[in-house]
């Protein structure tokens, strides 16, 4: 997850499209055959593939406690860090690089030796927090995770889970640079991302040479019928509601703050900008 975590700050790194899609269609190519669905989903925004109903239920509440913990900072810090970027990941990456820096040991310590996730550790770790019941369970899960991950993995670890990706990759963008990747006509690989509103298989059908046998997905639902509205970012942390644990929905209006993934009313579900 390191190698897919390095390869999304420099495709946020250059404003330019032409770049964006050279830069990822060069990971595609390489990255383990294993991994390839997985990645290019978290390249979408998204925990779990479009078409995919499950949602990883973690709440801003649940993650920001067990970074606090991983850290070994309080709620303060964390609070000044995410006032600084208006994003929950930058935020985990900052405190846990602050930590590396200082030789964090024991219960603090992160890493990025053998042990450090894959990302196929990573999308079974999600799998497991949505199936898992209760907060209690789900912040287990996600605390052992991220103890396994150094700042940059840890940033687009909780980037991806909070749907906040913004590394400017757009969906013709992702389908530009898997046709490129392996060599496939860009209208193929677009009509048979439209029809199975999974990105992931895309790519795999794409490599495989099997685009013609894209069907609609078992949901029933396609791309083309899961567009929607952008969700209101939230720019402090008073405004996620945290500042004083009353935990509140993502726009400021009192509920359970859940962070479901990038579901239908998040801004990864259009866009990873």
């Amino acid at each position: 997850m390191r190698r897919w975590s390095l390869a999304a700050t420099r495709i946020a790194a250059t404003t330019r499209t032409s770049e964006k899609t050279r830069l990822l269609a060069d990971y595609l190519r390489d990255v383990e055959p294993d991994a390839l669905s997985d990645a290019v989903v978290f390249f979408s925004g998204r925990a779990f593939a479009e078409s995919d109903p499950r949602a990883a239920g973690l709440g801003w509440a649940t993650i920001a406690d067990a970074v606090a913990r991983v850290a070994g900072v309080d709620r303060l810090e964390l609070a000044a860090a995410y006032d600084r970027h208006s994003d929950l990941g930058l935020a985990v990456g900052d405190l846990l690089a602050a930590r590396d820096a200082q030789g964090g040991t024991g219960d603090h310590a992160v890493s990025a030796g053998p042990e450090a996730p894959t990302v196929p550790d990573v999308a079974a770790a999600f799998a497991a927090i949505e199936a898992a019941s209760g907060p209690a369970a789900k912040s287990a899960i996600f605390e052992a995770l991220l103890r396994r991950c150094d700042a940059i993995t840890a940033t687009y670890l909780v980037k991806i889970l909070a749907g906040e990706l913004r590394i400017g990759l757009r969906d013709g963008l992702l389908q530009a640079a898997i046709a490129s990747a392996f060599e496939r006509p860009a209208a193929d690989v677009a009509n048979a991302a439209m029809l199975t509103g999974d990105i992931g298989e895309i790519a795999v059908l794409a490599r495989d040479g099997r685009l013609g046998g894209a069907r609609l997905h078992s949901s029933g639902r396609s791309s083309f019928m899961l567009a929607s509205p952008r969700r209101t970012r939230p720019r402090s942390w008073r405004d996620l509601g945290l500042w004083s644990g009353r935990r509140t929905s993502t726009t400021g209006s009192a509920s359970s703050s859940t962070v479901a993934g990038p579901r239908r009313g998040s801004s990864a579900a259009t866009s990873t900008t």
